[in-house]
């Protein structure tokens, strides 16, 4: 008889911790969900053999795209530091205007963000090596979407040099890579240009550069983590 209330008690024990456990994770995913869900902040996941991890925001997000926009009549844009600091690792430059006087690698940054400044997207990919073209085509990184994008209103542009090292081998043996870290903001994104971020706030890419001779090419571009 005392054989079997022990039965019954340790049954009753064991179903006491199952439903304190059941109701502890209950609990827990009450609380966590709406925190994720607030997280979240509307962004949507895209699919992509590289970089999958980053989020990239819906178009109510984002101003409404004007292709015809004088960007320069924006007085509050104006205001805002525009210009291109560079960093090879040892000096930070501050350049306002186009010149050699720091390297072929600090004047193709000058050219690709006047580029995307002035919505020049028929000549974006002049910048980009042949390699990257062919993989990309005309899809823009930052949209996956087709290559067109207005004024971008730019600011805040900070380039820096992570490492750069010699190609022993493949199609450019001989080469230089420079890797960057670029980060920058823009005023009143309309994500024709990048969707990854909003307005005012800035993730950070990795450029990589290939340098021969004087001639520099942007080979790739991804996110930037830090390791």
């Amino acid at each position: 008889m005392n054989g079997e209330n022990d039965k019954i008690t340790e049954f009753k024990k064991k179903n006491r911790k199952r439903a304190i456990i059941f109701l502890s994770v209950t609990i827990a995913l009450v609380i966590i969900l709406p925190i994720i869900t607030f997280v979240d902040f509307g962004k949507k996941n895209v699919d992509t053999d590289k970089d999958s991890w980053i989020k990239y925001y819906d178009d109510k997000f984002f101003t409404e795209p004007k292709f015809d926009e004088i960007i320069e009549d924006d007085k509050k844009y104006m205001q805002l530091d525009r210009t291109l600091y560079y960093s090879d690792g040892t000096e930070r430059f501050s350049v306002s205007e186009r010149t050699n006087e720091f390297g072929p690698c600090c004047t193709l940054f000058y050219d690709y963000f006047e580029k995307v400044k002035t919505g020049d997207f028929q000549n974006y990919y002049s910048l980009f090596t042949e390699r990257y073209v062919n993989e990309h085509g005309n899809i823009n990184f930052f949209t996956k979407k087709n290559l067109v994008f207005t004024k971008q209103k730019i600011y805040s542009i900070d380039v820096i040099l992570v490492r750069e090292y010699k190609v022993e081998e493949g199609d450019y043996s001989g080469s230089t890579v420079c890797e960057y870290k670029v980060s920058y903001k823009i005023k009143d994104n309309n994500g024709t240009f990048r969707r990854d971020i909003l307005s005012d706030e800035t993730v950070p890419l990795m450029f990589q550069l290939i340098k021969t001779g004087d001639t520099v090419k942007i080979n790739d571009i991804s996110f930037y983590r830090h390791t």
